[in-house]
């Protein structure tokens, strides 16, 4: 269901068309300006409850990564947007299905739909020729012990061009890789497409996920180091564990650590 009241360039009823999923994304909310799509869905005063349902933001004002960076996008130009988990029986699927794989959506979306030439960086980060194009952030809340909601944040640069500022990691869009304006609506269906296909495929398990996302990896094997806090460690990116743990192999040990905690430094 639309409910967008204000003048954009996303045309909803085309995006309609090419979504091909089940459920998610059928509930379809655009809003002009929001501080986050994250933190409005996580708020437990959200009128958007329905599983699946997609928040997309033409501006986030306050947008943000790991570690709570920041994310900049132009209006009207990029794809920056939330994706709402709260089914019972999906929220008893390891959360690496949905944090892994949202990531893969992206990435074989891009491949298919674009011939963007791309490669997932450890856990969350997608990079064509070595610069940022999108980043995943998940997130989740509880009720005691048990997942309330899970929500996937996606900032995709598709048509902005010019990137002010400073960052860590260059950054580019899909337009500057083909040099070339692209379909947003199309994108996101298909991203919507990937994912859902992709969730049904791994029958509640991490394996295929993990594999995917391994395949679209081109670090593993390279010298790469792990910054931890205020500690890096130097080793060799030797595996991804099914759990989501990174492997770093230094000479005659193994060092593991968990994707929520640390970053990768190329």
């Amino acid at each position: 269901m639309e409910k967008k009241h204000f003048q954009s360039s996303f045309d909803y009823t085309f995006f309609n068309l090419k979504l091909d999923t089940t459920w998610l994304g059928r509930d379809f909310t655009l809003v002009d300006e929001i501080d986050s799509s994250n933190s409005f869905l996580m708020n437990s005063d959200s009128q958007i409850k329905a599983n699946g349902a997609v928040l997309m933001a033409e501006k986030q004002l306050a947008g943000k990564g790991r570690f709570d960076r920041t994310w900049f996008s132009s209006k009207f130009e990029n794809l920056t947007f939330s994706i709402l988990i709260n089914d019972e029986e999906l929220l008893s699927l390891d959360p690496i299905v949905f944090s892994f794989g949202a990531i893969v959506a992206v990435s074989k979306a891009l491949e298919s739909q674009y011939q963007v030439k791309n490669g997932i960086k450890w856990p969350n980060d997608l990079l064509s020729d070595g610069k940022k194009i999108c980043g995943v952030l998940s997130e989740r809340t509880f009720i005691g012990d048990r997942i309330e909601k899970l929500v996937i944040g996606i900032g995709l640069n598709v048509n902005q061009t010019n990137f002010q500022g400073e960052y860590s990691i260059q950054p580019t869009s899909v337009a500057k890789e083909i040099n070339s304006s692209v379909s947003r609506e199309k994108l996101l269906a298909e991203i919507l497409n990937e994912f859902e296909e992709l969730i049904s495929r791994s029958e509640g398990t991490t394996s295929l996920v993990i594999k995917e996302w391994k395949q679209r990896c081109p670090y593993l094997g390279d010298s790469i180091g792990i910054k931890q806090n205020e500690n890096t460690e130097y080793g060799i990116f030797a595996d991804v564990e099914e759990d989501g743990t990174l492997v770093l192999r230094q000479k005659d040990k193994l060092l593991k650590f968990n994707y929520g905690d640390v970053s990768l430094i190329l």
